[in-house]
């Protein structure tokens, strides 16, 4: 299974540093827990100690002293079942016999001379190992160390007791903090997603932007290049109309050229700024078929002119359609004219009206050669064309018409089988019937 760098992002990296939260929560939440359990054996420990050391320190201890202690531990051990050995040296009296009170089965603690100076002399001390926790407590008067008290817990009774005491806090501290994570991280993960929904927003406008800003660069230079080599053209007319200023037919000849070019240079601005403008156009509810009959009568004689024929075919019923009829009518006339001169002398040029899907579709068609697949992918942008003598405007104003109005415009064609541009727009509202007076 396969992830874009976008999902892995958005989502995977966040889920992941979430489980890695989430799975740090649980013994991070226990060894806390278990860090005030163990303080509190501790503290026990302590007490215990204290109680022996009361007793035999305050007041001095009597011949029956050891037995007295003996007899707390035993005390201690039936209340505690967690401690499993408690005994206490006594080093006032290194001859007396010291008190020892073990559970059954377990052997009596001895220490060399040595260990209990060691164990006397170092504080507090803490042996873990595998079955036991033990733990030494000196007594200490003043500067003097007077004797200690060591305890062997048991690692299983701890275990046991820690879960029966504290079992329930644990996993409501785990469950509450895993919750707290899960909703943190809901909300830095939205919150992410949001962040790169919006840095992707940002990248693709300027991408746009700077996609608009170079496609504008392009176009300005085209048409400074379409614009300066018929300037240098003229140049040369000129200085041929100035060498044969006497001969008139060559100068009316050379000033109809000059007049031709500059004509077509006007009409290339001109179009150039309408589309940069893309001006602005009234919205109203037009009939196709009455635009495509108007067009017809308008460039009837002109089409007469290179043997072309041009019908409309329409539906039954009137198709209407919302947008500005003067920009529906050069649109028309653009494709029209683009028809025509894709086929030269004769062939014919249709109108087709229909209507599906919620919009209303005009489609010209004609029998030209057709257009070449490397140019048919750029065709409604300026300047691309398939013809020697054509700017490439006329059809990017076609799809800024159609974009204008929410429709779209499409392109059909087959080398030698001819070419069909189907304009699509929204159907109309119907108009509200008029009230009638009584």
């Amino acid at each position: 299974m396969k992830f874009s760098s976008d999902t892995i992002q958005g989502w995977l990296i966040p889920a992941a540093l979430v489980l890695t939260a989430t799975v740090l929560t649980v013994p991070w939440s226990y060894w806390v827990i278990k860090a005030v359990y163990d303080r509190d054996v501790l503290d026990n420990a302590r007490n215990i100690a204290r109680r022996v050391e009361m007793r035999m320190i305050f007041p001095p201890p009597t011949s029956n002293a050891p037995q007295q202690v003996s007899e707390v531990l035993n005390t201690e051990l039936s209340l505690d079942s967690t401690v499993q050995t408690a005994a206490f040296f006594d080093l006032r009296f290194p001859n007396r016999a010291n008190g020892c009170t073990r559970l059954p089965g377990l052997r009596e603690p001895t220490f060399t001379p040595n260990q209990i100076q060691y164990r006397v002399s170092s504080g507090i001390i803490i042996e873990p190992t595998v079955d036991t926790l033990n733990i030494t407590l000196p007594w200490v008067v003043g500067q003097r160390a007077m004797g200690f008290t060591y305890l062997e817990f048991s690692r299983v009774a701890l275990a046991d007791d820690f879960w029966s005491k504290e079992g329930a806090l644990v996993t409501r501290v785990i469950g509450f903090s895993v919750a707290a994570i899960f909703l943190l991280s809901a909300v830095a993960i939205y919150a992410y997603g949001t962040l790169l929904k919006v840095g992707h927003v940002r990248e693709n406008a300027e991408l746009a932007r700077q996609g608009l800003v170079a496609e504008r660069g392009l176009t300005a230079a085209v048409l400074a290049h379409e614009i300066r080599n018929p300037l240098a053209a003229l140049r040369f007319q000129l200085y041929s109309l100035r060498k044969n200023s006497t001969d008139l037919a060559r100068v009316s000849e050379t000033a109809d050229t000059i007049d031709g070019e500059l004509s077509r240079i006007q009409q290339l601005v001109i179009d150039y700024l309408e589309h940069e403008k893309g001006m602005s156009m009234r919205v109203q509810r037009v009939d196709l078929e009455e635009s495509a009959r108007s067009l017809q009568t308008l460039m009837g004689e002109l089409l007469k002119q290179t043997h072309t024929d041009f019908t409309v075919l329409a539906l039954p019923s009137p198709v209407y359609v919302t947008c500005d009829p003067h920009a529906l009518r050069q649109v028309l006339m653009n494709l029209v004219l683009n028809a025509q001169q894709a086929m030269g002398e004769g062939g014919r040029v249709t109108l087709r009206i229909g209507c599906d899907d919620g919009y209303g579709r005009i489609d010209v068609i004609d029998t030209g050669p057709g257009i070449p697949p490397e140019i048919r992918d750029k065709l409604f942008k300026p300047f691309a064309t398939s013809k020697s003598d054509g700017n490439g405007i006329g059809l990017a104003l076609v799809k800024r018409f159609a974009d204008n109005f929410a429709g779209n415009v499409r392109v059909e064609s087959e080398p030698g089988k001819g070419t069909t541009f189907q304009l699509r727009l929204p159907l109309a509202v119907p108009s509200p019937e008029p009230l009638g007076l009584s």
